[in-house]
């Protein structure tokens, strides 16, 4: 899966959190960098800030529509504003799954769940 977020710190959690349940995760800082990505390498889910500068998390979703449609069904956006009308209006349009930050690593990993399977075993415990 690819994960794209501006906040270097919430990739790396993200990252390890999902890593731990037996996810493959490639983490991208900005929105063009998982547009790279995305035309190297294939991936099952995508999860993306929907605020990033330069190229949001809005028009990567535009981009996967139109690249990758069969994504559309594994794209989780994230927002802390998912409650501004423009946002909610965008998610309900484009169909595609959110979450609202902050949110609890354990709703992420049950979306996620939902949609896609881990490719390796769970890691063991600490």
């Amino acid at each position: 899966m690819l994960l794209v977020d501006d906040e270097a710190g919430l990739r790396r959690i993200v990252s390890r959190y999902l890593r731990r349940f037996g996810f493959r995760v490639e983490e991208a800082p900005t929105g063009l960098a998982a547009a790279a990505a995305l035309m190297s390498g294939s991936y099952d889910a995508i999860i993306s800030d929907m605020r990033m500068p330069g190229f949001s998390g809005k028009q990567l979703f535009e981009l996967v529509q139109r690249e990758h449609p069969e994504l559309i069904p594994r794209f989780v956006l994230m927002s802390g504003d998912l409650m501004r009308q423009e946002t909610q209006r965008f998610v309900e349009q484009a169909g595609c799954l959110s979450l609202e930050k902050p949110y609890e690593l354990n709703d992420l990993l049950a979306l996620l769940q939902r949609v896609c399977r881990p490719t390796t075993a769970p890691a063991a415990a600490d």
